[in-house]
C-alpha cells in the first residue's frame, strides 16, 4: 500500500506537459485526487480499528443516526383511547395489627407483645439470615469479576496493541496524503512552474 502511496507523490514529477495552464490544472487536481485518497484511506484504517475494538462503525453509526433522523421526520397519528387510561383500583394492603381494648387485663396485653416480640425476633432473624447469604454471594460474585476483569484486560492490552501495529500505519498514511492533497489541491502558479 505505501508502493501505490509513493508512486502517487512521485507522479507528477515524470510527466511532460506542454503549457503553465494545463500543468495547474493537472497540480490542482493531482492534489484533489490525492486528499480523496488519503480521506479514503484514513477512513478504511479508522473502520478497520473500530470493527476490531468491536464497536459500531462509522458506517453502522451514520446509517443508524439517519434512519433516527428520518423517523423522527415522520408524522405519527395518535388516538387517544379512553378505556386503555382508565384507573385501576388498587392500593396498600396493612396488615392486621391487635390492639388490646381498654377493658383488657395486663396478662392479655403482654402476651400480646411478646407474640409480637416473637414474631419480630423471628422475621429479624430471617431477613438477618438471608441477607448474610446474599452477602456471601455477592462476594463470591465479586472475586468472579475481579478474575473476569483481569482476564479481560490482558486481552484488551493484546488487542489495542494489534490493533496500533495494523491499522494506525494505513491511517498516518492516509492522513499524509490528504495533507500533501491540500498543498497540491492549493498550489500557487510559482509551485507548478517550479514542478517544469
Amino acid at each position: 500500500m505505501s508502493f501505490v502511496a509513493v508512486l502517487l507523490v512521485l507522479a507528477p514529477f515524470y510527466v511532460d506537459f506542454n503549457s503553465q495552464d494545463r500543468l495547474e490544472t493537472w497540480v490542482r487536481w493531482y492534489g484533489m485526487i490525492l486528499q480523496l485518497i488519503g480521506f479514503g484511506m484514513a477512513f478504511w484504517g479508522v473502520e478497520g480499528s473500530l470493527k476490531q475494538l468491536g464497536v459500531p462503525t462509522i458506517r453502522h453509526r451514520m446509517s443508524s443516526y439517519a434512519t433516527g433522523f428520518l423517523s423522527a421526520l415522520r408524522v405519527k397519528n395518535v388516538t387517544a383511547n379512553p378505556k386503555a387510561g382508565k384507573a385501576q383500583g388498587g392500593g396498600f394492603r396493612a396488615g392486621s395489627k391487635v390492639t388490646p381494648g381498654p377493658d383488657a387485663t395486663l396478662k392479655h396485653r403482654i402476651e400480646l407483645l411478646e407474640g409480637a416480640l416473637s414474631s419480630l425476633q423471628d422475621e429479624v432473624d430471617g431477613l438477618t439470615s438471608s441477607t448474610n447469604s446474599q452477602f456471601s454471594e455477592m462476594a463470591r460474585e465479586l472475586k468472579n469479576v475481579d478474575r473476569c476483569a483481569e482476564r479481560r484486560t490482558l486481552d484488551e492490552k493484546k488487542r489495542v496493541s494489534d490493533l496500533l501495529v495494523g491499522n494506525a500505519s494505513l491511517e498516518a498514511a492516509g492522513i499524509l496524503l490528504f495533507f500533501l492533497g491540500v498543498v497540491f489541491a492549493t498550489a500557487s502558479p510559482e509551485i507548478a512552474k517550479a514542478l517544469m
